[in-house]
């Protein structure tokens, strides 16, 4: 999984919303758009319900079951990326 892929899909979840999403993490709404689908075939389901029309975003089943998993991975990649060795 991709650290964006992973952030910009609880960016949305948290905001329900792809124009705030976008706005939050500086990129346009088609980047957001494009990482969600991206990370969608990564784990081969759809994860947000996106209508024209309808500003809101809201999670599918699978996306919410996925929404803890996401953040406990993101934790773990921080704290990855945080690991200094000792001598």
């Amino acid at each position: 999984m991709d650290k964006e892929l992973v952030e910009t899909f609880l960016t949305v979840a948290t905001v329900r919303n792809i124009s705030k999403a976008s706005k939050l993490l500086y990129v346009s709404q088609a980047t957001v758009s494009y990482r969600l689908k991206a990370l969608e075939r990564q784990v081969g389901a759809e994860l947000v319900l996106r209508s024209k029309g309808i500003r809101r975003a809201d999670l599918t089943d699978n996306g919410r079951r996925l929404l803890p998993l996401a953040k406990n991975w993101l934790e773990a990649n921080q704290a990855f990326e945080k690991f200094e060795p000792q001598s």
